[in-house]
């Protein structure tokens, strides 16, 4: 580069502006000819597989009938084609049925030796795509080849093989770089002659600013009086430019100290900061970990609690151990409220509670949530009042459980903090938007307690109430509003509160739910009713793998008492051992047992070809651990503490034995908790 180094500033001008311009145009016309070439080899492409699919239409009946003759006459049609070299039908068994040659021209005489290079090239694509099992293409030594796959009704009835020169191509591509050359010599002139009068414009005035440089240099003496305007406006840049250096370099130098001290700050926060996370989640990962071992052993005894309890209370007992039972049960249905309440909100806060989308009616679902609060409202003089306007939507699209779940909320609290006057729950809804969706607003509004404009603000907040004595009073862990406001959230709603203390209070949930068009709304079904007890009158035989002492005697009872035959086991190799008997109907398999768990028992007897039905019996009452259960094998889920109604629908889908118009016989309502 040393000769470019040495050129005048007047020649580099003249050869960086026409070597700019070469190298744009060259990388234009690179593109432009990629562009054109594949264009050309799609053409190619798309040709090849229309007259592929077109020969492969014609042969269909040659394939059916196995005829070579017809078969053979329609390959022939393809000597119409001057590009295709060679075709091959092949029928279901991969069998050559015809083939067609393109033939030789008088003048054209090829080698032995290319013939068979092109027979054992078409030999080796033609293996390989019958191999393969699918349509393939092949561009190789200026030649086109298919394979197509022939098929009648998903069955495979034959297969065709083209191949094709690329003349045209080669043709026009050799046009292509014909011209381009054409053009891009003509630009090259074209670019020479105006780099030679542009570089006049920027090398005088720089030339002459060397030149009088040069004297200033030699001189010494920068006021020589023989700078032109033009050079003396160089010359005051060239001089600023320089202090404006000098100053750079200045503040470079303060501006590098500065960073090294910022990135050391920066490192050290960041360090800081990743220690922080790290902590954070680890506190949160062992924060969920224990929620789910504590909701593990609390509702293993809770199914005995509560269970017995139940059983206990519809025994003959007086009426002061009557009320002894009662209050048992409706502590550990506290407690089992409690504890969901937790596990709503570990849920919420690792991110892992997802919602549905399904359509459901939503007025249905407001009005029976608020009558499940009629009987509390009664006993305590309110009057419970719900109010829906008229020509709502049947149906919208959301999630119908966790909607449930904010309203049994709200009208709980406003059922618990009212002690006189009434509850009134509204329903009503905006006018449709243009996409379809609807704002409903669903307000409930009590005559309560009231709450103090300083604790609204905290209301939402977990574990926080208005007034420290509320939970005295009333009981509740202050985490049902938490739990509302992330529930409305998630459904991309919002929820606003109005209150007065000693007037009452009034919740305001607004969601927007897009409606439910007529082919999503489902046919009207019977009313549901709870599961009826099974009479079994001892055909049903169950297995039962579990190794709490306390479920095994309530389910025991249960089970006994509605006439099933009931064999205990206490461990995973136990129910490996009588469920390979054969003689079960079903099982009840609990997933964490000594020795072998259930999961993995139910594993070992579905590889060992068992097909009982199995039913997972556990404590933990996630989402993920029900899906664990069902990819292990089993068929079914009931979480413990159950309830009875739960524990006669699983027996009702499984056991062919049981009676529909058979009472409960193991005592307690229908729907008690176990």
């Amino acid at each position: 580069m040393n000769w470019f180094r040495n050129l005048s500033v007047r020649h580099k001008l003249t050869w960086i502006i026409f070597l700019v311009s070469m190298v744009v145009l060259a990388l234009t016309g690179t593109v432009v000819a990629v562009a054109q070439i594949r264009h050309l080899y799609n053409d190619s492409e798309r040709e090849l597989s229309v007259l592929a699919s077109v020969i492969a239409d014609s042969c269909l009946s040659s394939l059916e009938l196995r005829s070579p003759n017809a078969a053979e006459k329609i390959l022939n049609s393809l000597s119409a084609q001057p590009e295709v070299v060679s075709a091959y039908l092949f029928d279901a068994r991969q069998q050559s049925l015809a083939a067609y040659l393109r033939p030789t021209s008088p003048g054209q005489r090829l080698s032995s030796t290319f013939d068979l290079a092109q027979m054992k090239l078409e030999e080796s694509q033609i293996e390989a795509g019958l191999a393969a099992g699918r349509d393939k293409q092949w561009i190789e030594q200026d030649h086109l080849a298919l394979l197509k796959f022939i098929e009648v009704n998903g069955r495979q009835i034959g297969s065709l093989y083209l191949r094709s020169e690329l003349i045209r191509q080669r043709q026009q591509l050799t046009l292509f770089i014909i011209a381009g050359l054409v053009v891009l010599g003509g630009a090259a002139t074209i670019a020479l002659m105006l780099s030679a009068s542009l570089q006049r414009v920027f090398s005088e005035p720089v030339a002459h600013l060397a030149e009088q440089m040069r004297k200033v240099a030699f001189d010494r003496n920068l006021d020589t009086g023989n700078i032109t305007p033009a050079t003396e406006e160089f010359s005051v840049i060239f001089r600023g430019f320089e202090e404006m250096l000098e100053e750079l370099r200045q503040r470079d130098q303060q501006l590098r100290q500065y960073s090294e001290s910022l990135e050391a700050e920066v490192l050290e926060r960041t360090w800081e900061l990743i220690a922080a996370k790290e902590a954070a989640e680890a506190a949160s990962a062992s924060k969920t970990r224990f929620l789910a071992n504590m909701s593990h052993e609390i509702r293993t005894p809770m199914i005995g609690v509560l269970g017995m309890a139940d059983l206990l209370r519809h025994e003959a007992l007086t009426d002061h151990q009557r009320q002894m039972a009662e209050t048992v049960y409706s502590s550990g249905e506290a407690l089992l409220e409690i504890l969901n309440d937790l596990l709503d909100i570990a849920k919420i806060e690792a991110g892992k509670l997802t919602l549905e989308t399904v359509p459901f009616s939503l007025s249905q679902v407001v009005d029976n949530s608020v009558s499940l609060f009629a009987e509390t409202a009664r006993r305590k003089g309110l009057q419970l009042v719900f109010k829906s306007e008229p020509e709502l939507p049947e149906m919208v699209f959301g999630d119908a459980g966790r909607l449930r779940q904010i309203i049994l909320n709200l009208v709980g609290n406003a059922v618990k903090f009212t002690s006189h006057g009434q509850v009134t729950v509204h329903l009503s809804a905006d006018l449709p938007a243009l996409t379809g969706d609807r704002l409903f607003r669903i307000t409930v509004h009590d005559t309560g307690i009231g709450i103090p404009a300083e604790s609204l603000a905290r209301i939402f907040e977990a574990f926080d109430q208005a007034d420290g004595s509320l939970s005295r009073t009333h009981g509740g862990t202050g985490l049902g509003l938490t739990i509302v406001r992330e529930l409305v959230r998630l459904m991309g709603g919002s929820i606003a509160v109005d209150s007065t203390p000693g007037v009452g209070s009034c919740f305001t949930v607004s969601l927007n739910m897009p409606v439910a068009p007529d082919a999503e709304i489902p046919a009207p079904a019977p009313g549901h009713l709870p599961a009826a007890a099974p009479e079994a009158n001892g055909k049903g035989h169950i297995l039962l793998a579990e190794d709490n002492p306390t479920t095994q005697e309530l389910l025991g009872i249960l089970l006994r008492a509605a006439g099933f035959n009931l064999t205990v086991v206490s461990d995973g190799l136990s129910a490996l051992d009588q469920a390979a008997l054969g003689r079960y109907d079903l099982i009840f398999m609990d997933c964490q047992m000594p020795q072998l768990d259930g999961l993995e028992a139910t594993r070992r007897l579905r590889r060992a070809g068992v097909a009982t039905p199995i039913v997972a019996l556990t404590a933990h009452a996630r989402m993920e651990d029900e899906e664990h259960c069902l990819a292990a094998g089993m068929n079914d889920f009931l979480g413990k503490p159950f309830r009875q109604q739960e524990l006669w629908s699983v027996l009702n889908r499984w056991l062919p034995v049981t009676s529909p118009d058979a009472a409960p016989t193991a005592g307690g309502e229908r729907g008690a908790l176990c």
